[in-house]
């Protein structure tokens, strides 16, 4: 039997609006998925598993400079993908799978580029290699498992590799930040030290870094401090994380604004002097519905447009004046795209109104849009009344909630006079609209399990809450 839960940690209003500016799907087929980028040599440097582009041949890297793409075609390189660039005494250090010449196709590399091409050097591995990262004149790197050289975590500092402190118990991941390594991951001991999802390079070996309260995903350094998410609850297959801010001894929660993922988590994270860009399986920020792609400008979540709504993102990169950002494959195509966002289009007037018009800055108190008005589409469009679809409510009655639910006959109830009313699924895409009655009984039998945004509109009344079926 299907439950239908008005999630108490969910009730908010909700504003239907994909924000400024829209993603460029670039006219480039890739045979795999895109999992990094790195800017060297002012030109955008693209990893991923894909061995063709377009047709052509492309091993695993290729460079998009001037509306141009670059294609890698070393004959002698094979194995899997990059995951990781980075820059090391200047050269550019690609890590992953990829193999070059005679080695074993299940040898893993890290790889330098000679500027025509990738080469094998001494900063070889046996292991898949999912991180590299510079700190200071240090090469550190990141690995699921053992090779013969570490387990996990590792460093390089110009004669061979060895293991970075003592042993941590899972791969970690790195982030640098005011003139410190931190690793962070799954990880909760060192060697025989307890060292819990956050830890920093000192004296040569990993330290506890806070309290272990917080595991941190994503972190990004914005605006000179550095932020991560921490995941908040797990409700049905809904992800709720929260925006957390390192203060220097430990994380403290940045924003009573969250985060809702329905599936497949936050994949990538990145940002500039003005936003935090993130991209994933994403369905709501702060209040407001996103397909996949949001930004936070340091006050509040802003959606950024429609186009990536049902497509994975592995990895974003600023170039250019673009954010960038590489997909996963799709199962459907067999192919993966490359896409990028035109960041000069949030320099405009903000439209989280969904009416087409710049936010003048005034509200309703019921968390409708400012000129209090809908369509038969769910958004406001042209600032007037649709007669048809809206009666007038009084004000005594708008301090009432629109609708509830009727557990035993698994419905809602609308309790208001005639109104409009729409159901989302958490990606944005709407499942039911229709005029409802005063008492009248909506079922929601039929409905699959997820998340689910219901919205309520007559007039300047407005409710909207997020509602679970499982």
């Amino acid at each position: 039997m299907k439950r239908f839960l008005l999630s108490g940690f969910l009730l908010f209003s909700v504003l239907v609006s994909y924000g400024q500016g829209e993603w460029e799907k670039l006219p480039h087929v890739f045979s795999s998925y895109l999992t990094a980028f790195h800017t060297y040599d002012n030109q955008l440097f693209i990893g991923g598993n894909f061995t063709q582009i377009d047709g052509q041949r492309s091993m695993h890297s290729a460079v998009y400079s001037g509306g141009n793409i670059t294609r890698h075609q070393n004959s002698q390189q094979g194995g899997g993908g990059f995951d990781s660039f980075t820059e090391y005494n200047g050269r550019l250090i690609g890590g992953g799978s990829a193999t070059v010449g005679s080695f074993s196709i299940s040898a893993a590399m890290v790889l330098e580029w000679d500027g025509t091409s990738w080469g094998n050097s001494s900063l070889r591995l046996n292991h898949n290699v999912r991180q590299v990262i510079t700190f200071r004149d240090t090469l550190f790197a990141a690995m699921p498992g053992e090779s013969t050289s570490f387990a996990y975590a590792g460093y390089y500092a110009g004669s061979g590799w060895h293991q970075a402190g003592g042993e941590l118990d899972a791969m970690p991941f790195y982030i640098t930040y005011n003139d410190n390594l931190y690793a962070y991951g799954d990880f909760t001991e060192s060697g025989d030290a307890s060292v819990k999802y956050f830890a920093k390079w000192e004296n040569e070996g990993w330290v506890q870094a806070g309290s272990g309260e917080y595991r941190p995903v994503a972190p990004v350094v914005f605006q000179g401090k550095l932020y991560a998410f921490a995941l908040e609850s797990t409700d049905f297959g809904a992800r709720v994380h929260k925006l957390i801010e390192w203060n220097g001894s430990d994380w403290e929660v940045a924003s009573d604004q969250k985060l809702v993922v329905s599936w497949n988590n936050i994949r990538a994270v990145t940002a500039d002097e003005d936003n935090i860009y993130v991209v994933g399986d994403l369905a709501m920020a702060g209040d407001k519905a996103v397909k996949n792609a949001a930004r936070f400008d340091g006050n509040e979540w802003h959606p950024m447009g429609e186009a990536l709504d049902d497509v994975l993102i592995n990895a974003l990169h600023i170039y250019d004046g673009y954010l960038y950002a590489g997909s996963a494959l799709d199962f459907d195509t067999r192919e993966a795209y490359l896409f990028r966002f035109p960041l000069n289009a949030l320099d405009e007037e903000p439209d989280d109104n969904g009416d087409g018009s710049a936010d003048n800055g005034s509200s309703d108190d019921n968390g409708g849009s400012d000129n209090g008005t809908a369509d038969e589409n769910g958004g406001d469009d042209d600032g007037s009344n649709d007669d048809d679809n809206t009666t007038s409510v009084g004000l005594e009655e708008q301090t009432k909630p629109a609708f509830f639910y009727d557990y035993q006959n698994r419905s809602l109830v609308f309790e208001k006079a005639q109104g409009y009313v729409w159901i989302y699924k958490s990606d944005g895409r709407m499942v039911w609209d229709g005029m409802v009655s005063s008492n009248q009984l909506v079922g929601l039998h039929t409905f699959s399990d997820g998340l689910y945004i219901v919205k309520y509109q007559n007039g300047s009344l407005v409710d909207t809450k997020k509602v679970i079926v499982y």
